[in-house]
């Protein structure tokens, strides 16, 4: 089937796994400069990757092995095939398949191969997910657009300044944590984002030594 995106498959997934309970966090990234996982969802104890391609084949299958020690479930998400054999192969390498076919007005999901129980994984994709997971980036997306831990230290500053406008500086980078070797780089860069406008949304006023932050807007 031509025409569909990667995006449109995610979006179809997105859907049909919402419908049962499941919570849906998009293009997560763990580690940083790491893989990057199209769909991350939660029901309960359990935690699902899916990963989107618009065909099957050994590509988005290798996307999907890469989760099997860190997700409860592991499956891909394609357009159908007309290789025979692909639930099989799914199923022999402990990945389930999801198809999706898209008709005239309706987007079907079909679950083609179950994806099997892992009930031991290790928590470090689950422990990464955060609320902007959620909204932040749609799955499947070809620009590469995810939430960095940059991205992430972004909105982290901006709702922190929001909330107590006038912060110095120095109170916030002692207040909170970020990926610097210490506090005075910490400082040092931040300030030099905030005013190079790669942190928008912050207003920087200098007093001496004293940086304190305000938000651009009120609110």
């Amino acid at each position: 089937m031509k025409g569909l995106a990667e995006t449109d498959i995610a979006r179809a997934v997105i859907l049909y796994i919402s419908e049962f309970g499941w919570e849906v966090y998009q293009e997560v990234q763990p580690h940083r400069g790491g893989r990057c996982c199209d769909i991350v969802a939660i029901k309960g104890g359990l935690l699902w990757a899916i990963e989107c391609k618009t065909s099957f084949g050994l590509s988005v299958l290798d996307q999907a092995d890469h989760w099997t020690d860190a997700a409860n479930l592991v499956s891909v998400a394609t357009l159908d095939s007309k290789v025979r054999i692909a639930p099989r192969v799914a199923e022999l390498l402990g990945v389930g398949w999801l198809t999706i076919e898209h008709g005239y007005e309706t987007t079907r999901v079909e679950e083609r191969a179950g994806a099997p129980l892992r009930r031991k994984v290790r928590p470090y994709l689950r422990a990464c997910l955060v609320e902007e997971h959620k909204t932040f980036a749609v799955a499947g997306n070809a620009a590469g657009t995810r939430l960095t831990p940059f991205a992430k230290m972004r909105i982290d500053l901006l709702r922190r300044v929001i909330a107590s406008p006038g912060i110095a500086l120095r109170d916030l980078v002692a207040a909170t944590q970020y990926h610097y070797a210490t506090p005075t780089s910490a400082r040092g860069s931040i300030a030099k984002w905030i005013t190079s406008g790669d942190i928008p949304g912050i207003r920087i006023k200098r007093d001496g030594r004293i940086i304190t932050l305000y938000p651009e807007k009120e609110f």
